[in-house]
Order: C-alpha cells, then structure tokens, then sequence
C-alpha cells in the first residue's frame, strides 16, 4: 500500500496477523493426564502495516497525485509543476526519474499548472491534467514520441 503526505510517499506491506493463545497444561497435569505439548489455537485475526520503504521528494511543493504502475513496480507523483517516476525497488539508489517539468520561471504570464497524473490501466502509458483544462497522454513505448 503507498501512501503520502505533501512531501513523502511510504510504502507499506499489508499482512495477516494472527493471536494464537496456548492451553494451560497445569490444568491437565492436575486431572492426572501425562506432560504433553500444549495446543495453541488462533484468538484473533488482524490486518497489519509494516513499513517497508520512505520516498522523500526533497521539493518545496506539495504532492497531490500518486499513482501506482500497472506492473506494480513502479509509481508517479506529482505535484503543480513536475511529474515524477519512481521505483518500489530503489529506495536508496537514485529511486526517482523526472518525465515532465513545467518550468515555471520562465512562464510569468503562463500560469499553467499539472492538477492531477494517472496511470492507464494496462498499458505504458499515463496521463495527466493541467489547470488549463488540457489532458495530455504521455506514452513510455520505444516508438512513442514522449
């Protein structure tokens, strides 16, 4: 599961955890029965999150969209003015990769900002919104002119 606040993303493993609880042998050595290993049987099951990894984005601007890859190994971020694509493996050795920039210095008079990025569902591609009302398609293929 990943999830973020305005400048990190931490992923975090869901597992199954489970209270086991183990019968009380002074019980049966009292009735006269001979020493043997007790039984445990499950009390309880829960759903637990262990973290696994932090992706800081070390940026002055807040992220407002993250999204997670369809072959569930890479996610992007984004904030108004940059695209990033991270990996879930590489969280110490350079994990990020900058697609788009929107340079905002130079744009005085242009104040478009990305609103919102999303990944297509099973392809290479992802696609995201400006505050100008544009939707642009963006495509990792080899023959794509991304």
């Amino acid at each position: 599961m990943l999830t973020s606040n305005s400048r990190s993303v931490k992923l975090f493993r869901i597992v199954n955890k489970q209270v086991r609880k183990s019968e009380s042998i002074k019980k049966k050595i009292a009735k006269g029965k001979d020493l043997c290993i007790p039984k445990t049987k499950v009390v309880s099951e829960s759903k637990e999150g262990k973290h696994v990894a932090t992706f800081k984005s070390g940026k002055e601007q807040h992220l407002h969209s993250l999204t997670l890859a369809p072959d569930m190994e890479n996610f992007i971020t984004a904030d108004e003015s940059r695209i990033n694509l991270w990996n879930l493996d590489r969280s110490g050795e350079r994990p990020v990769y900058n697609l788009l920039d929107y340079n905002r210095q130079k744009t005085c008079d242009d104040d478009e900002m990305i609103t919102s990025a999303r990944f297509a569902s099973q392809s290479p591609m992802f696609l995201y919104t400006t505050s100008k009302g544009h939707i642009r398609v963006c495509d990792f293929r080899e023959s794509s002119n991304f």
